[in-house]
């Protein structure tokens, strides 16, 4: 999004040079014939996007500048006085449970993003029984900056029924490009994990990625590494093309994909979008091909329909119409 806006930036502001527009009154909007309703309609959904436009750009140009002075001032971080902490923000509402009464009380489960560094929250569970409340499980997490570019971070899940009482966590360490993580694999095997990786910007349109990892469980070692490449063609259409290895105890696996995806013309302002997707998997010498299609678009004001459809070799083929 933000590579999209950045060609914005220094572009004069649509929604500035937009003449000023009278608001009806409901009874006033209900005296009107019906093109005149859908033309007033189509108005004010113009200077909405026009108007997001706006604010997308100046979030972007703050957190710019809020990077640059973060650099410049970092040395001084622990000199600086104390800032006021920010209001709490609600989160988005929690997805409900598959199967659910009138009475659900999802509404004790909202949760605040505050400034405090810690996050809890509950995480729904979607192989629940029908009309119970679907949240068993506690999710807290961290994520602190140590030094510059070097940062840290704790995750941890407790979940509990009438029988089982379980606790996972993860923890992972080390600079922006690598880290060290640690965690439970399952019972009371603990699986470890190096990883690296490192983002190639040959052109202004064009972004690489590269990572290897090693990854230790049982007495075994496995080494992985991916080689990615994004590539934005005007502000519509972006072309991903991945692959990678990963390797370890006699056995090799490769794996590839190409992604299109072409965007609405009001993108990011509207999420727009047609997604085709070709996936390869190699493992055994035998090979796995699957193709994808995702799709979404507005037919009509009020209205918004999702597509999704995935074939592959396997047999499991499936389309969702939302």
């Amino acid at each position: 999004m933000d590579e999209v806006l950045a060609s914005d930036l220094d572009e004069v502001d649509e929604y500035d040079q937009l003449p000023t527009i009278r608001i009806l009154t409901k009874s006033q909007f209900e005296r009107l014939t019906k093109s005149q309703k859908n033309s007033y309609l189509d108005e004010l959904d113009y200077r909405e996007i026009l108007y997001y436009k706006k604010q997308l750009k100046e979030e972007s140009r703050k957190r710019n500048e809020n990077k640059l002075s973060s650099e410049e001032n970092f040395p001084d971080d622990n000199n600086s006085d104390v800032q006021a902490s920010p209001d709490a923000v609600p989160l988005p509402d929690i997805t409900l449970p598959p199967s659910f009464d009138s009475d659900c009380p999802s509404h004790r489960y909202r949760c605040l993003d505050t400034s405090d560094q810690w996050l809890a929250r509950p995480v729904l569970d979607s192989q629940g029984w029908d009309h119970d409340v679907s949240f068993d499980v506690v999710n807290l997490e961290t994520a602190l900056e140590i030094k510059r570019n070097v940062f840290a971070s704790v995750t941890g899940q407790m979940s509990k029924d009438k029988q089982d009482f379980s606790i996972h966590s993860e923890c992972a360490a080390g600079p922006s490009s690598a880290y060290v993580r640690a965690g439970p694999a399952s019972g009371k095997d603990m699986i470890y994990t190096v990883h690296s990786n490192t983002k190639l910007r040959n052109f202004k349109h064009n972004v690489t990625d590269c990572g290897v990892s090693l990854t230790s469980f049982r007495n075994n070692y496995y080494v992985g590494a991916k080689l990615e490449d994004t590539l934005l063609v005007g502000k519509r259409l972006k072309l991903v093309m991945n692959g990678g290895r990963m390797g370890g105890g006699g056995q090799v696996a490769y794996g590839g994909n190409v992604e299109a995806t072409l965007r609405g013309r009001d993108y990011p302002m509207r999420n727009e979008n047609v997604s085709l997707s070709m996936t390869a998997l190699s493992y055994n010498k035998e090979m796995v091909l699957s193709g994808g299609i995702h799709s979404e678009f507005q037919p009509s004001r009020g209205m918004k329909v999702m597509v999704n459809a995935n074939l592959n070799e396997s047999g499991t083929d499936m389309c969702k119409v939302e």
